[in-house]
């Protein structure tokens, strides 16, 4: 009983004694938790093949029987689907089992998955509302700390970020004590981006 990888991508099963008659049980599990529907392993083509675990649909373990052929058939389908937002190393441990009453046997294999980081944007939650300012009243500070939330499931730190101020009728815009940005008369638009 033998496993063995066909182009370094798709799985295959051979056994010397098989007949063609009997069945075969093979077992996928990933070290790695799937967090949503959607990711797992997955077979797309399962003809003949009985789940005692799993569908083959986005599972983290699946057990599935059926004859060599088919089982070979349905693992050149074999995909993996990472967990929303993980990397590192996720790990697929096969075991086949040859169904022969007389003689069982079973291989066991393990095969890393190297899931390599992407940078994630930022995302800004919050409601950002309309401030009001009149004509030669003192300056209002807009404290978006209390409504704006900046998060990056890649890190805690932002590394810089920019303002833009447009749409200027007229006015004044100057950077006053503290750093805060001061802007005096008129009408504007304020937009930030951040890295």
């Amino acid at each position: 009983l033998t496993l063995s990888a066909i182009n370094q991508s798709e799985l295959s099963i051979t056994d010397a004694d098989a007949d063609g008659g009997g069945d075969f049980t093979v077992k996928l599990e990933l070290s790695q938790p799937t967090t949503t529907d959607n990711s797992g392993l997955r077979l797309t083509q399962t003809t003949n093949i009985n789940f005692g675990v799993g569908d083959g649909s986005y599972d983290q373990t699946m057990t599935f029987s059926g004859p060599l052929t088919d089982i070979n058939t349905a693992l050149t389908t074999l995909k993996y689907i990472g967990a929303e937002n993980f990397n590192g190393t996720d790990t697929l441990t096969i075991t086949v089992i040859d169904d022969d009453a007389s003689a069982p046997a079973t291989v066991n294999h393990d095969m890393s998955i190297i899931v390599s980081p992407v940078n994630d944007a930022p995302v800004l939650s919050g409601t950002i509302t309309t401030t009001d300012f009149r004509e030669n009243d003192p300056a209002v500070i807009i404290d978006i700390d209390t409504v704006i939330t900046i998060s990056d499931v890649d890190s805690t730190d932002i590394s810089g970020a920019t303002v833009t101020v447009s749409d200027i009728d007229t006015g004044t815009l100057g950077v006053g004590p503290n750093d805060l940005l001061a802007y005096t008369g008129g009408n504007a638009s304020i937009a930030a981006t951040w890295e």
